[in-house]
C-alpha cells in the first residue's frame, strides 16, 4: 500500500514536471525571420505580416535589405535587424503621409535600421519615423532616422529609452520630441542638421537626457512647460539659434556638464522660468551671449564658463550685442563662482534686474566686467575684477551691496577673511593693487568708491604685489619657488593651478613672458 503511493507520488511530480517544462516552451520567446529580397529563406517577407502573426515577447529578425512599408506595432515584439548594421536594413514608409512605425504596445524594442520616409504632412499632424503612443517602457536603439517630417515622436508615453540612434536631415519637425511624456531616458544618441529643434520636450517631466551630441539644428534641446528633468553631458554646439532653452513654466531642471558653444545666438537660454539649477556647463564662443536670462526668478548659476561670446562676422560688432551672462528683469538669482571672461560688450549685464546675488566670480575682458542698469539691491561681493572699466552704470540703480559683514571664509583670492571684492584692472592701478593693507588682513584700509552711489567698504587686497615670485614668502626667489612656477606654467585665471603670484605681467594667465619676469627675479 505504501509503495503503491509513493508510485502514484513519483508519477505525479513527473506529470507536474512535464507542465512546467510544456509551459515554459509555450511562453519562451520565437525568433521570425523576414527578407524580401535574396539570401537566406525565411518566415515573412512582410515586417507587418510577421508583426501580425507573432505573440508577446517573439523576436522578429529582418534580414539586410529594403522594406516600404508602414509598421503598426500594437503587441509586445523586439524587431531588429539581422546583421547588426542600420545601413543594412532600411525600412522606408511604403504610404509617405504615415508614421514608418507606429507603436502603441508596452515592451516594444526596434533596434539597427534605418528609418525614413515619413514626410507628407503638416505640422499640426505631425509624422515621425517612429511615433511612440501610450506605450511604456520600450527601447529605441542604435537605429538612423533621416528623411522624416520628424524623427522620433514620443507621446503619452513613460519610462522608455532612447540610446545611440543617428537622427538627421529631418526635413520639417525636430530630431526627438517628448510631448506629454515622463521618466524617459534619452542617452548617447546624435542628432543633426534636423529642421526645428534637436530634442524638444513639452508638458514632460522627471526626464533624463544625457551624452548626447545636437549639431546644426535650429536648438539643441528645447523645453516648454517641462519641470524636474536631468540634461546632463550634453554637446549642444553649432546650432542655428540657441543651444539649450528652458522656456515658459520649465522649472527645477537640473542642467550640469552640458557643453553649448558656437551657437548662433547663446549657448544656453532661460525665459520665464524659476527654480532651475545651471552648474559646470560651458557656454562659450556663442554669437551673442553665453547665457541669456529673460523674465527667470530663483534660479542658481554656478561654476559656469560664459566666456569669448562675440559676434562671428566683424561687421557686426557695431549691431550685435554679446555678454558672458545678461539677466535681464529676473530676480532673486544667485549667479556663483562663474568664469566670466573676455566678452565683447561686458563680461556680466544685469538689467531691470532686482535681489540677485552676485559671488565668487571671475570677470576679466578687455571691456567692461559689469554693466548695471536700472538694476536695484543686488548683493555683489567677493567678485574678482580685472578689466579697464570693472563697473558700468546706466539709468537709475540703487540699493546696490558691495560687501558683506567681514567673516572668517576664503575669499576669492584665498585669503582667510571674505567682505567685498578684488579691484584690478590690466594696468595695475585698481583699487586692489594699490590700497594700503596696514594690519595684513587681506582687506584694503580704505573703502573704495566705485560711483557717488555705490562704496565696497572690505575691498580686498592684492596681497601678491609686494611677493611676485616669491611662493612661500621667504624673502627670495629660489628653486622651491620655481617648482611651484612651473607647475603652473601655461595657466589662467579660473584654471585649478592657476597662481596670481606668478603672474607678473597682470594678465590673467601664467605665459613665457612671466617665466622671463621670474627669471628676472630668481635669487634675488
Amino acid at each position: 500500500m505504501i509503495l503503491n503511493r509513493v508510485n502514484t507520488i513519483k508519477v505525479i511530480i513527473s506529470l507536474f514536471s512535464i507542465l512546467l517544462l510544456f509551459a515554459g516552451v509555450v511562453s519562451a520567446s520565437s525568433f521570425i525571420s523576414v527578407n524580401n529580397s535574396s539570401g537566406p529563406i525565411a518566415d515573412y517577407t512582410s515586417i507587418q505580416e510577421a508583426v501580425d502573426n507573432a505573440i508577446s515577447g517573439d523576436i522578429i529578425m529582418l534580414y539586410p535589405g529594403i522594406y516600404s512599408e508602414n509598421i503598426d506595432i500594437e503587441k509586445q515584439v523586439s524587431i531588429k535587424s539581422e546583421s547588426g548594421k542600420s545601413d543594412k536594413t532600411i525600412v522606408r514608409a511604403g504610404n509617405d503621409s504615415d508614421h514608418t512605425f507606429f507603436v502603441n504596445s508596452d515592451h516594444v524594442l526596434i533596434e539597427g535600421l534605418t528609418i525614413e520616409g515619413a514626410t507628407n504632412c503638416s505640422w499640426d499632424s505631425r509624422i515621425a519615423g517612429i511615433f511612440l503612443e501610450s506605450s511604456n517602457s520600450c527601447i529605441i536603439s542604435n537605429n538612423s532616422l533621416k528623411d522624416n517630417y520628424e524623427g522620433i515622436i514620443i507621446k503619452d508615453s513613460n519610462l522608455n529609452i532612447v540610446k545611440m540612434n543617428n537622427v538627421f536631415d529631418n526635413i520639417n519637425g525636430n530630431g526627438i520630441s517628448l510631448d506629454n511624456s515622463d521618466e524617459n531616458t534619452l542617452s548617447s544618441n546624435t542628432v543633426d542638421s534636423n529642421w526645428w529643434t534637436g530634442i524638444s520636450l513639452r508638458f514632460s517631466d522627471s526626464n533624463e537626457i544625457r551624452n548626447n551630441t545636437l549639431v546644426s539644428n535650429l536648438n539643441g534641446i528645447y523645453l516648454y512647460t517641462s519641470s524636474n528633468n536631468s540634461i546632463i553631458q550634453n554637446n549642444a554646439n553649432s546650432n542655428n539659434l540657441y543651444g539649450i532653452v528652458l522656456d515658459t513654466g520649465s522649472n527645477n531642471n537640473e542642467l550640469s556638464q552640458n557643453i553649448a558653444n558656437l551657437n548662433e545666438n547663446s549657448g544656453i537660454y532661460l525665459k520665464s522660468v524659476s527654480s532651475n539649477i545651471l552648474y559646470d556647463n560651458v557656454a562659450d564662443l556663442n554669437f551673442y551671449h553665453g547665457i541669456l536670462i529673460k523674465f527667470s526668478d530663483q534660479n542658481e548659476l554656478v561654476n559656469n564658463s560664459a566666456s569669448y561670446n562675440m559676434p562671428a562676422i566683424m561687421f557686426d560688432e557695431d549691431t550685435n550685442e554679446a555678454y558672458g551672462i545678461y539677466l535681464t528683469n529676473s530676480d532673486e538669482n544667485d549667479i556663483v563662482g562663474n568664469t566670466i571672461n573676455r566678452n565683447k560688450d561686458a563680461d556680466l549685464f544685469v538689467h531691470e534686474s532686482a535681489n540677485n546675488l552676485i559671488t565668487s566670480n571671475i570677470l576679466v575682458s578687455t571691456s567692461t566686467g559689469l554693466f548695471m542698469q536700472y538694476a536695484n539691491s543686488n548683493l555683489i561681493y567677493d567678485n574678482y575684477f580685472n578689466n579697464p572699466v570693472n563697473v558700468a552704470f546706466e539709468g537709475i540703480n540703487s540699493g546696490n551691496i558691495w560687501n558683506v559683514n567681514l567673516k572668517e571664509e576664503k575669499n576669492i583670492l584665498v585669503g582667510n577673511l571674505t567682505g567685498g571684492n578684488f579691484w584690478s584692472n590690466p594696468y595695475m592701478t585698481g583699487h586692489s593693487q594699490l590700497c594700503d593693507d596696514l594690519d595684513e588682513n587681506g582687506i584694503c584700509d580704505a573703502p573704495y568708491m566705485i560711483s557717488d552711489k555705490d562704496t565696497d567698504y572690505l575691498p580686498l587686497y592684492d596681497f601678491t604685489c609686494a611677493y611676485k615670485g616669491d611662493f612661500d614668502y621667504g624673502g627670495t626667489v629660489n628653486f622651491d619657488d620655481f617648482v611651484e612656477f612651473a607647475a603652473c606654467y601655461n595657466s589662467m585665471i579660473g584654471d585649478s593651478n592657476y597662481l596670481r603670484i606668478f603672474d607678473f605681467e597682470n594678465d590673467c594667465d601664467v605665459d613665457f613672458d612671466d617665466f622671463v619676469e621670474f627669471a628676472g627675479y630668481y635669487k634675488k
